[in-house]
C-alpha cells in the first residue's frame, strides 16, 4: 500500500472513530439516513486465541465507517449477534459478529 493511501485510510479510520455506535437511542435530534449491516471476525491461529471481543470491534468499525461514507454521524438502535466458527486442525475455529443499526445525522 502506497504511502498517501496508508495517510488516508488512517485519516478515514480516525474521522470513523468519532461516529457514535448505539443499541438504543442518543439524546439528540436528527434524521434517519439508511440501515446499515456489517460482519466482524477473529480467527484463532497457531499462537493467537480466537477472540469474541475482537470480532465485534471489527464489526462496529465496519458500521462507524458505513456511516461515515453514508454522511452520518451515529448508528443507532444496534442489534449484535455472534456465531463460533470451527473447522477441523490445530489452532482453528474463530468468532464472527454480525450488527446492524440505523444511520442517522444530527440536526
Amino acid at each position: 500500500m502506497a504511502k498517501a493511501d496508508q495517510v488516508a485510510r488512517a485519516q478515514m479510520l480516525e474521522q470513523a472513530a468519532a461516529v457514535i455506535v448505539s443499541t438504543g437511542e442518543v439524546q439528540a435530534n436528527y434524521q434517519p439516513i439508511k440501515i446499515v449491516f456489517a460482519i466482524g471476525g477473529s480467527r484463532a491461529g497457531v499462537f493467537k486465541v480466537a477472540s469474541p471481543q475482537e470480532a465485534f470491534e471489527r464489526a462496529t468499525q465496519s458500521l462507524q465507517i458505513a456511516a461515515l461514507g453514508a454522511g452520518g454521524n451515529a448508528v443507532v438502535n444496534c442489534s449484535f449477534g455472534y456465531s463460533e466458527v470451527a473447522t477441523q486442525g490445530c489452532g482453528s475455529g474463530g468468532f464472527t459478529v454480525h450488527g446492524y443499526g440505523t444511520v442517522v445525522r444530527f440536526a
